[in-house]
């Protein structure tokens, strides 16, 4: 599993709670609705206390989410490798987690 976007992880929240709108996201989250259109169009990212939210909501490892958003955040290549690199070794714990929920 490659590490996910912001976007990505809004997305899965919209499918996973069959949200139709950005709308009914944001008010899901407990957000203002201006945050979740910075998220969409890459102006702000998830905070840490959002992202773990959404790990809950996703039934993900927080560590992967927080990882991923910490990558996708910074502008530095070196530190956004290394981001990259704790996201992808915490990758297959999520793909186990993820099985169990699902009875595989």
């Amino acid at each position: 599993m490659k590490p996910r976007t912001t976007v990505e992880f809004l997305d899965a929240l919209k499918a996973r709670y069959s949200l139709p709108s950005d709308y009914k996201l944001f008010k899901f989250l407990g957000v203002a609705q201006t945050t979740i259109s910075n998220y969409r169009i890459g102006k702000t990212y998830l905070n840490d206390e959002i992202a773990l939210k959404i790990a809950g909501h996703l039934e993900m490892a927080p560590g992967y989410v927080l990882a991923c958003i910490a990558e996708e955040r910074t502008k530095r290549p070196q530190v956004k490798a290394a981001w990259h690199q704790v996201a992808r070794a915490l990758a297959p714990a999520v793909l186990v987690f993820l099985a169990g929920a699902l009875g595989a």
